[in-house]
C-alpha cells in the first residue's frame, strides 16, 4: 500500500480502534510526514491512551481531543486552504465521519477516507446502526421511541448516501472479509501492534487462575436495569463450571459501583492486555455478544463461553454479526 500521503488524520475513541488504525499505518510503504490523532469520547468518556506509543508513526505526530483545537491546528500550524493539493487521508473506524470529512475538505481538495475496524459494529447493516444510534446517541433524549427511530433512520441513511453517492469512502481495512474469512496479513499486524502497546510488565493476580468475564454496558445503554443485570450475573456465577475467581472486565463506560464485592479490573485496562500477558492464568473467558467474542479466538486462540441468559444484545444483531460472534464461542 504505497499511498504517499502528506498528512494522515486518525479519529478514534477506544483502545481497539487505535489498534486497528495503527495496524493500517503499519502497512503503508511510504511513511507519512505528519500524523494527527484525534481521540473522541464515547458516552462522555475517553479511554486512557499513552501518547508516547504514537510518536514513531511519522516524523511529526500531534494529538488532540478538541475539535476546535484540531480546526485551529489546520488553520494556523499547517497553513492549508481549500485549493491545496496536499494529500490527506482520514483513517477512522467511524462509518460516517461527516464532520471530520467536511473539516478536511476545507483545507485540501485531495482527501481520501479509509474505514478501519470499529469492532462488531463494523460487520452490521443499516438496521443495526440505527439501533445503535437510538441506544447510544439518542438514549438520553426525551423523544418517544418511535420518533428516535425515525430521526436515527433519516440520519444514518442520509449520511450513507452522502458517502456512497459521492464515492467518498475508499479503502476498507477489516480483520475479516465479507465472507467472514480472516485476513492473515491484517491479523499479524494486529498482533504486532498489540504486543507493542501492551506494557511488558503488566501482571494481574500473580500466580492465581481466574475466569475473565467481559461485560457490556447494557445498564448504561438502558437495555437492562441494574437489578436485571445483576441477576443475570449471579445466575452466570452459579452455573459456571470453570475454576478460579470471577474477574470482571467492564466496558470503559460502565459504572463500576454495581460490581461491589466482586473483583474488577481497573478502569481503562483493555481486555487485550489481560489476554496477552495473563493467558496462562485464565481458566476461561465469558462474554455476551461483543467484539471480544470473536477477537479472543481470532487473535489469541481462546474460545469464549456464551451463556444464553447473559447475552441481551444477541437478538439485535444481524445474521452476519451472529455468525461472527458464534465463530469464537462455545455455547452453554
Amino acid at each position: 500500500m504505497d499511498k504517499g500521503f502528506d498528512l494522515v488524520v486518525c479519529k478514534f475513541s477506544s483502545w481497539f480502534h487505535l489498534v486497528s488504525i495503527l495496524s493500517y499505518l503499519e502497512g503503508l510503504n511510504t511513511r507519512p510526514a505528519t500524523v494527527v490523532f484525534f481521540q473522541d469520547s464515547f458516552m462522555g468518556r475517553r479511554a486512557p491512551v499513552d501518547e508516547s506509543v504514537l510518536v514513531n508513526c511519522a516524523d511529526n505526530v500531534f494529538f488532540f481531543t478538541s475539535f476546535k483545537e484540531l480546526d485551529g491546528f489546520f488553520c494556523a500550524e499547517v497553513g492549508l486552504d481549500k485549493a491545496s493539493a496536499t494529500r490527506i487521508a482520514l483513517v477512522t473506524p467511524s462509518k460516517r465521519p461527516y464532520r471530520f470529512y467536511r473539516l478536511l475538505k476545507k483545507y485540501s481538495s485531495n482527501v481520501s477516507f479509509t474505514l478501519t475496524e470499529e469492532g462488531l459494529g463494523s460487520y452490521g447493516g443499516i438496521l443495526q446502526d440505527v439501533r445503535a444510534c437510538v441506544r447510544e446517541d439518542l438514549g438520553g433524549s426525551l423523544m418517544p421511541l418511535a420518533v428516535k427511530y425515525m430521526v436515527a433512520s433519516i440520519l444514518i441513511v442520509g449520511l450513507d448516501l452522502y458517502f456512497s453517492l459521492g464515492k467518498r469512502r475508499g479503502e476498507v481495512f477489516f480483520l475479516f472479509d465479507r465472507a467472514l474469512v480472516i485476513n492473515e496479513d491484517v491479523k499479524s499486524r494486529y498482533l504486532k501492534i498489540i504486543q507493542r502497546l501492551v506494557p511488558e510488565n503488566y501482571i494481574f493476580l500473580r500466580g492465581q487462575s481466574f475466569v475473565l468475564v467481559l461485560t457490556p454496558p447494557v445498564v448504561e445503554l438502558g437495555v437492562l436495569s441494574k437489578d436485571e443485570f445483576l441477576i443475570c450475573l449471579s445466575e452466570l456465577r452459579d452455573s459456571c463450571q470453570m475454576d478460579g475467581e470471577f474477574v470482571i472486565k467492564p466496558h470503559p463506560v460502565e459504572e463500576f459501583e454495581k460490581y461491589s464485592g466482586l473483583s474488577v479490573l481497573p478502569a481503562g485496562i483493555p481486555a487485550e492486555w489481560v489476554l496477552t500477558r495473563c493467558s496462562d492464568q485464565i481458566s476461561g473467558v465469558v462474554t455476551p455478544s461483543s467484539t471480544s467474542a470473536y477477537l479472543a479466538k481470532a487473535l489469541f486462540g481462546r474460545e469464549v463461553v456464551r451463556f444464553a441468559g447473559f447475552d441481551p444484545l444477541y437478538n439485535t444483531l444481524s445474521r452476519r454479526q451472529q455468525r461472527l460472534v458464534s465463530s469464537g464461542r462455545l455455547w452453554q
